[in-house]
């Protein structure tokens, strides 16, 4: 196929999501490694969030990038099961971790014992995340599955098969990848939301003149509660849904051509991991304060180096211009 605008325009997207991706989640583990008292629980989550939404920018997308500006009709079968197991790796990682947030914030919110949600069982349930996308990501490798390189969605992604290995993988991509996050994502707020509009009632008939200013506060932060998980809600459903759909024809009707489908739902995945520093970090007043003092120290740091290299060269300049020109005559003269 020769190179056309269309290759172009595609490369170029995927170039600006990838460098997005790339830099808005190095930014949030940037802020939590600058910042100490960003180091909770909450943190660990956001940074493990951002670092396999790196995984999926940096090892992903160029490749995807690569492949439609050189539009490549076939790569080697390794590299093909290199880059699907990375695919799936970071992509599941990055739904799990998802889960396991929302997981973290109803038991943090809804149950009533402070210390349920121990720092030793935030990091049980990230390194849960990893075993799990690493288990199915190796699936294929171990003969169970199969990655198959299409030049349609420039990317290897999972063979259409009869075979019962290929299909029972294709089904468990789409309880873990899709069907099981979204169920206890949808129980993990809804089961929050009630817990405060309880909290929120309560307030509200037990109010006073002098905590009226804390029942708004507590009513603004339900507010903000609600508008973020339902951008995570349509983000989840935008970017995700397509996934599943054409796992659902890849298991269904897996002679049916759907090129279209399997380009637009890798795609989509791609955005999500870009989309989700915004969603889930940027939106705290710590971390915009802090990405503002590390943005001002830098700042700081290469003005100052500037201006020191300035002076330098000025008194280079100067002790030039001080030194006295040489005296010829103290030359012998040459005989005649």
């Amino acid at each position: 196929m020769p190179f056309s605008i269309v290759i172009l325009v595609i490369g170029l997207l995927l170039g600006i999501t990838t460098l997005i991706g790339i830099f808005g989640n190095f930014a949030v583990v940037l802020a939590v490694s600058w910042n100490k008292t960003l180091r909770t629980q909450l943190g660990l989550f956001l940074v493990n969030l951002a670092i396999s939404d790196i995984g999926m920018s940096a090892s992903c997308m160029p490749f995807a990038v690569a492949t439609v500006l050189f539009h490549k009709e076939h790569i080697g079968e390794t590299f093909c099961y290199f880059n699907g197991f990375i695919n799936t790796l970071f992509s599941l990682a990055s739904i799990l971790t998802m889960c396991s947030f929302s997981v973290f914030q109803y038991v943090s919110i809804v149950l009533p014992f402070e210390r349920m949600m121990t720092n030793f069982r935030c990091l049980l349930m990230i390194l849960g995340v990893w075993i799990v996308s690493g288990f199915l990501a190796t699936g294929p490798i171990m003969h169970w599955g199969r990655y198959e390189f299409t030049s349609n969605i420039f990317n290897c992604d999972y063979f259409h098969s009869n075979h019962k290995a290929e299909i029972s993988y294709d089904i468990t991509l789409m309880v873990a990848g899709y069907l099981l996050p979204l169920f206890v994502m949808i129980f993990s707020y809804t089961s929050i939301f009630a817990a405060l509009h309880k909290h929120s009632s309560r307030m509200t008939r037990t109010t006073s003149s002098s905590s009226i200013t804390s029942a708004g506060a507590a009513i603004s932060a339900g507010t903000k509660l609600r508008v973020t998980v339902l951008l995570i809600f349509l983000t989840l459903l935008v970017c995700r849904t397509p996934f599943f759909v054409y796992l659902v024809f890849v298991v269904a009707q897996p002679s049916v051509s759907i090129d279209f489908l399997s380009q637009l739902s890798f795609w989509a995945i791609y955005l999500h991991s870009a989309s989700n520093p915004f969603i889930f970090t940027f939106k705290h007043v710590e971390y915009q304060e802090t990405l503002k003092e590390i943005y001002s120290t830098c700042r700081c740091a290469i003005v100052r180096h500037c201006c020191a290299v300035e002076e330098g060269l000025e008194d280079d300049t100067n002790n030039d211009r001080n030194k006295t020109p040489t005296d010829i005559s103290k030359f012998p003269k040459q005989e005649k």
